[in-house]
């Protein structure tokens, strides 16, 4: 309890100090922003946020050019966590998610392929290097058989060679599941 205390006064210390060093703060499209001297280097963060604050911030966006400034900034955080909170957003643009599609994270690349807005806005193409080979990733898009359907021939193409009994039968629930939905529209 003493321990917390005291890194609370410390934290309260520095904020007066960056306060009356740096001069009032202002909220300016999701991002801080403060009335600083010359010679602040603007490429570093005035105020640094955990990631669970972040993925905070990007749940609670609401749709405009804050978010899609936001959103775009937030996809070349360090963090896959906050990187995923992107992906997952409805909000997210062409802008963000071109930035995520080459993102090593598998939590990102599963977050892209789980948000139908991310499904409706990338080609087949992008979906499948978003996958990048991982049948982990490519399990995901059976959950979803207009996805599956509009691009099993890419899915095909990549994956018709693997001898890994999981992606063969992978594939097979992917084809069974684009013939049931064609079964139900024709119904």
């Amino acid at each position: 309890p003493r321990l917390r205390t005291s890194s609370r006064r410390l934290r309260r210390r520095r904020a007066r100090e960056a306060s009356a060093s740096c001069g009032a703060i202002e909220c300016l499209a999701g991002f801080l922003k403060t009335a600083i001297p010359a010679g602040f280097d603007a490429a570093k963060p005035v105020i640094r946020l955990d990631a669970d604050a972040l993925d905070y911030i990007v749940d609670s966006l609401e749709d405009g050019p804050a978010a899609d400034a936001v959103l775009q900034r937030l996809a070349e955080h360090p963090a896959s966590s906050v990187r995923a909170s992107v992906a997952q957003n409805s909000l997210i643009t062409r802008r963000a998610i071109d930035k995520l599609v080459a993102d090593k994270a598998y939590s990102v690349r599963s977050a892209l392929l789980e948000n139908e807005e991310v499904l409706s806005k990338c080609s087949a193409q992008e979906i499948v290097s978003i996958i990048d080979k991982d049948p982990g990733l490519l399990q995901s898009l059976t959950w979803n058989p207009f996805v599956a359907q509009r691009m099993y021939s890419a899915l095909e193409e990549v994956f018709r060679s693997s001898e890994d009994p999981f992606v063969q039968e992978l594939m097979i629930d992917l084809q069974e599941s684009i013939e049931d939905e064609r079964d139900v529209d024709g119904f």
